[in-house]
This record gives C-alpha cells, sequence and structure tokens, in this order.
C-alpha cells in the first residue's frame, strides 16, 4: 500500500463579544428550569439570531492545530506581531 500524506488543519481563534440589557421579569426568571448561565446563553442566542450584527467577531491572532505536537499535546501558535 503507497504511504499517504494528510495535513493537518490549522484554526484561528475568535473573540466574539456581544453586549445584551434585557429587561426580565421576577415571574420570567423564576419560570426558568437551568442555570443563571443557561439563561444568558438562551439570552446571547436568541440576540444572535433576532440581530447578529450585534455580535462583535475580532480575531486573536492565534492559531490552533488539532494534531499532536512532538511532546503529544495539541500545539498553539501565537501569530500576533
Amino acid at each position: 500500500m503507497a504511504e499517504q500524506l494528510m495535513a493537518c488543519p490549522q484554526f484561528r481563534e475568535i473573540r466574539e463579544t456581544v453586549e445584551v440589557s434585557q429587561a426580565t421579569s421576577c415571574d420570567e426568571i423564576g419560570a426558568f428550569t437551568g442555570s443563571a448561565i443557561d439563561f444568558c446563553v438562551k439570552s446571547i442566542d436568541a440576540l444572535r439570531s433576532a440581530n447578529p450584527q450585534a455580535l462583535v467577531v475580532t480575531n486573536t491572532g492565534r492559531t490552533v492545530s488539532p494534531c499532536a505536537s512532538n511532546s503529544g499535546q495539541r500545539a498553539q501558535q501565537d501569530d500576533r506581531e
């Protein structure tokens, strides 16, 4: 069988930022099942769907390789200048 070479993908790390202000009643919070984090994630996901422009995406300058490096750990590289 012939030897095959596979390229290892490189992923760029990004940061997503969104500012949310939401009027919420005590009844709405009391009726919610889940944690406070679940409540916030649900609010952010709803905003993301309703207004994608509210989400600010910035490149961190770092890349991540899912392939194992010589040490057996994922390689992470900082490409910022």
